[in-house]
């Protein structure tokens, strides 16, 4: 039996493939096998998910060195080869596969019987977690307002995760919300229960493989990494349109990776990385859980069963939009020469560096 673990994003997903990457020989040993097939670089199944969204453009992704059919061949042998054992894929990647490739993936996987499993957050801490994490990977340069308004997979009303029910069926798709989980370790202990497991089963388990992955940035952090990348795009607009080309003979992706590791590095020599602040207002909070409402509804009536969740928290005002502005220009001032030194010593365009220090200070 193959469970699969489809996200989805920013509700707990990086956590889960942690604790079973980190205890996947203790997991076999008590009847559960995370399977190496296409997650040899990475934590999670990535690499078959790009296969299976490439592969009809006849692309070999760099996380995916097996073609699909040849992957999800490796997956049906291992199943046959070991009838007594449960199979579980985790990747939050799932989420967003075309129909006609999970058909694929459902007519290959077939006549295993499939559980699907997704974990879903309340749209108010869910958006602000996405925010986030868009926004310190270089992705997103809106603040959080304009973002809010922008981003659509949030609340997308769970339409993937449709997908998914409508080609496994909806006795065959099983959807937690994290509201409703609590207690020590209550997101292991959920996933290991989904799979028939109990936590105290498993021997040997890895301490720090139980702690909490890819948590969110303190706001200083977050908001000092989206000033610089919004100088960055600037800097790259003009050059685009100048039609000049970087003589640092890095690539695109090279000199945004090395900016972002250079503002992560700056934000923790400083200690800004783990202050908190609030980012949803009390008027998109009541809005926000009120989607989430409707969109967990409609969810439950394609599952056939109700997904009760707890009363929403209370959400006061906002003391202020989390911007670089906001913070002291003694902290602006310090993170911009981190970030300067860390810049010159990775060969980043001097010009730019010169640009987008000033921007972050200013």
């Amino acid at each position: 039996m193959f469970f699969i673990h489809i996200g989805r994003k920013k509700a707990g997903s990086s956590t889960i493939q942690q604790f079973l990457n980190c205890n996947a020989a203790a997991l076999e040993s008590a009847g559960v096998i995370y399977p190496e097939t296409e997650r040899e670089r990475t934590r999670s199944h990535r690499g078959l998910v790009n296969s299976l969204k490439h592969a009809h453009r006849g692309i070999i992704t760099a996380t995916g060195n097996l073609g699909t059919r040849e992957g999800l061949d490796a997956l049906h042998r291992l199943a046959v080869e070991n009838p007594d054992k449960r199979f579980i894929l985790s990747s939050e990647g799932f989420e967003s596969i075309t129909e006609e490739r999970l058909r694929v993936l459902a007519q290959a996987l077939s006549p295993h019987k499939v559980q699907v499993v997704a974990y879903i957050r309340s749209f108010v801490d869910q958006m602000p977690s996405f925010y986030n994490q868009q926004t310190k990977s270089g992705k997103n340069t809106l603040d959080f307002d304009e973002f809010c308004r922008s981003e659509d997979y949030v609340t997308d009303g769970f339409s993937r995760i449709g997908l998914w029910i409508g080609i496994f069926g909806y006795e065959n798709v099983r959807v937690i919300a994290l509201e409703t989980l609590s207690g020590e370790h209550a997101l292991i202990r959920s996933v290991l229960e989904v799979v028939g497991l109990r936590l105290e089963e498993i021997p040997n388990v890895d301490p720090e493989s139980l702690k909490p992955m890819n948590i969110s940035l303190g706001w200083k952090s977050v908001e000092l990494v989206r000033a610089a990348f919004l100088e960055e795009g600037r800097i790259r607009i003009e050059r685009l349109r100048a039609r000049q080309r970087s003589q640092d003979g890095l690539s695109r992706i090279k000199r945004r990776n090395k900016l972002k590791r250079a503002c992560r590095g700056a934000a923790e020599q400083l200690g800004l990385a783990a202050e908190k602040t609030q980012y949803v207002s009390a008027e998109q909070a009541r809005q926000l859980w009120a989607h989430y409402m409707a969109s967990v509804d409609s969810l439950g009536r394609s599952l056939r069963q109700p997904i009760c969740l707890p009363s929403p928290r209370e959400i006061g005002e906002r003391p202020f939009l989390p911007s670089a502005e906001q913070i002291p220009m003694d902290e602006r001032t310090r993170f911009a020469e981190l970030l300067a030194k860390d810049l010159a010593e990775g060969r980043f365009p001097t010009d730019a560096t010169e640009r987008i220090v000033a921007a972050v200070r200013h």
